[in-house]
């Protein structure tokens, strides 16, 4: 494989996986390559029980300037992000959604979850305009969680991953799931499923070993089952 092609680096940390975009001399800009090697990554950890928390960053100084295919954009960079549950954003960044301005329209997941997480008026602010704008206004639409400063984007990343990866696993994917089934299939939906998803929870071992370790003011040690 040439360098041109680029590639998506994987290592295991713990029960972290840190998924990366390798293509630094092109800004991360993406290629078919990279597209198939991200979703093995993906599978990968979906499908491994002992991985609890994915990280997805840029080799480089930059994340991705999107799909490499008539020049710079910085399209695919977003709706990656927007397909995230958390987005740690270093204080430099640059966004912008700028299909319009080719006369196309955002295709991977942008014209929907920019809505999720902006709210109407905000996306239709950005997504209709294809403006570029920084990390602060990223902040305050809802589309970062954290803005760092440059260069410890990645660092603040991989803390939030092992706060998170020392949770109970079943209870943070039963967690993450309760919200995706309110988004996808509203209240009812979700309502519905809460009393049994926490009698299943609370027949876990993992259930039994977060109340003792209260008890025993001590830190837990989960092994999702």
């Amino acid at each position: 494989m040439s360098d041109s092609e680029g590639s998506i680096s994987v290592e295991q940390r713990d029960h972290i996986l840190l998924i990366g975009l390798n293509r630094p001399e092109k800004y991360n800009g993406y290629t078919p390559t990279m597209a198939k090697q991200l979703l093995e990554a993906f599978a990968r950890l979906d499908e491994h029980d002992d991985l609890f928390v994915g990280v997805l960053f840029g080799h480089g100084e930059h994340f991705t300037a999107g799909l490499d295919l008539q020049g710079i954009t910085f399209t695919f960079g977003i709706e990656l992000a927007l397909a995230g549950d958390i987005v740690i954003a270093a204080d430099n960044c640059r966004f912008s959604q700028l299909e319009p301005s080719r006369g196309i329209h955002a295709t991977g997941g942008a014209t929907i979850r920019f809505v999720q997480r902006g709210g109407w008026g905000n996306a239709m602010y950005h997504l209709l305009t294809s403006d570029e704008f920084d990390s602060q206004e990223a902040y305050r639409i809802g589309l970062v969680q954290e803005v760092v400063p440059v260069g410890k984007q990645l660092e603040r990343a991989l803390e939030i991953a092992a706060v998170i990866a020392a949770q109970a696993p079943l209870a943070v994917q039963a967690t993450k799931a309760s919200s995706r089934r309110f988004v996808e299939q509203g209240f009812a939906a979700a309502a519905r499923e809460l009393g049994p998803t926490q009698q299943r929870l609370l027949a876990t071992e993992d259930a039994t070993e977060g109340v003792q370790s209260f008890v025993e003011r001590r830190t837990a040690v989960f092994k999702g089952v």
